[in-house]
C-alpha cells in the first residue's frame, strides 16, 4: 500500500525528529499538556527518556 502509515516503537535515531515535533507543537498543545521540566524539550532529555522507558529496541 503506497502512502500508508506505519506504527512502530520509537528508536534512538528517531530522537531528533521527535524533539523537533514536540517543540513545534509545544505552544499549541500547552493548554492540554501537563507541566514539564524545561529540559523535556531537548534532544538530550528525549534520548535519555527513550532509553529509560525501554522504548528503544536492543
Amino acid at each position: 500500500m503506497s502512502g500508508g502509515v506505519t506504527v512502530r516503537i520509537v528508536r534512538e535515531d528517531d530522537v531528533p525528529a521527535l524533539t523537533a515535533l514536540l517543540t513545534a507543537d509545544r505552544e499549541h498543545l500547552a493548554p492540554w499538556d501537563p507541566q514539564r521540566p524545561d529540559d523535556y524539550w531537548t534532544e538530550a532529555f528525549q534520548r535519555q527518556d527513550t532509553a529509560r522507558t525501554g522504548r528503544s529496541p536492543a
